[in-house]
């Protein structure tokens, strides 16, 4: 967060060659905005007065040592009212680093107008804190990834957030249940409202089953086959009573309305933590796409869907490695050898489709990007 503010800082700093104490902005109750940001009309001047170096104060008469917010107040006004420029806001961000968000402090929290000693949330004690300090990156050589350091990266990989989209095929989707009527006289349902439910393979009184929705169509990226539906999950319905066909059940979960037409069934919500399993058979597929949001490119942290399953021999824990050959620059790709671009974990499995984690990856990857599930050698 200081490096951010320190960044948009050095935007607001006047040129090179600008008075060392330029002239104070007259103060004025609603400073007018610049052509450019940071910038005034003249498109050279620094709007406001240039901000002083990293540990000064802006040279004031009226800034207290910290200040209660109040209703109503910002950043950019509280300069503006102790510092007699608003555009000081960057810099006294800096100063409180427990703010996450400029444009919201909130009413009973402290601001601080000066720089401190005291050491930032998450730094060691006695740590030297700089605005100018680079974040530590990996450097990947060749965009390739150690098979050591992989498997160290796979271990001990969790959800520690419920799943809300999962891909159905369309032989699972023909087969579940759906939400038909409800008792209670009203469009939207929601937690403790009451639901007839049909479903196909009866369960048992007590069981909570899962309410979703599709979202959109899945089809293979080379092939363009039909592959299924991605779902939304909406919520959980309790089954209270069976009969031959139906089921009275209770919504006990909601993040969405639950509505008639609704699709329920089980799908595999276990937030159990993931481990890495090792790789039994050597098979090669093709990303899909992306499991959730439609995205033109995704990286790391997103989930993908790979088109090979249970079927195929992939298990959950398995891995996949992206690769990918060609020169973009020459639109040469053929006759080139294969890079290795990602490195995916696989935590949930369909009989042709396998769902899986982006655990890294060295460049943007996309729909149709070659995957490889690799046996150690």
């Amino acid at each position: 967060m200081r490096a951010a503010a320190a960044a948009f800082i050095v935007v607001l700093a006047a040129p090179a060659g600008a008075q060392d104490s330029p002239e104070p902005a007259e103060a004025a109750d609603a400073p007018a905005e610049p052509a450019e940001a940071g910038y005034g009309g003249d498109g050279g001047q620094a709007s406001g007065d240039a901000l002083r170096p990293e540990g000064e104060a802006p040279a004031t008469t009226s800034a207290p040592e910290s200040y209660v917010v109040q209703p109503g107040d910002t950043l950019w006004n509280l300069s503006q009212r102790f510092l007699n420029n608003p555009w000081y806001w960057p810099k006294i961000w800096s100063y409180n680093p427990d703010f996450d968000n400029p444009n919201w402090i909130r009413p009973g929290s402290r601001v601080r107008f000066y720089d401190s000693s005291e050491p930032v949330l998450g730094e060691a004690p006695g740590e030297e804190v700089s605005d100018e300090k680079e974040p530590d990156f990996e450097d990947i050589q060749g965009g390739g990834f150690e098979g050591d350091d992989v498997a160290a990266r796979l271990a001990d990989v969790g959800t520690e957030q419920r799943r809300r989209e999962f891909f159905v095929p369309s032989e699972r989707l023909d087969d579940a249940g759906q939400v038909l009527h409800s008792p209670d006289e009203k469009r939207l349902l929601t937690v403790t409202d009451r639901v007839y439910v049909k479903l196909k393979n009866a369960g048992k009184p007590g069981e909570t089953l899962q309410v979703f929705r599709p979202v959109r169509d899945v089809r293979h990226p080379v092939t363009g086959a039909d592959l299924g539906k991605l779902v939304a999950l909406i919520g959980e319905v309790r089954v209270d009573a069976l009969s031959r066909e139906q089921a009275l059940g209770t919504v006990v979960t909601s993040w969405d309305s639950v509505e008639r037409g609704d699709f329920v069934g089980r799908l595999p919500t276990s937030l159990e933590p993931l481990r890495a399993v090792a790789n039994a058979k050597n098979v090669k597929g093709y990303i899909v796409e992306s499991g959730s949001t439609p995205l033109s490119f995704f990286g790391e942290s997103y989930s993908v869907l790979i088109d090979k399953g249970s079927a195929d021999g992939v298990q959950v824990g398995n891995s996949f490695t992206v690769v990918r050959a060609g020169d973009p620059y020459l639109r040469q790709y053929s006759g080139l050898a294969d890079e290795d671009v990602g490195q995916v974990l696989i935590i949930d499995t369909e009989k042709h489709i396998a769902t899986g984690v982006l655990v890294n990856s060295a460049r943007e990857l996309v729909s149709g990007d070659r995957c490889e599930m690799r046996v150690a050698q």
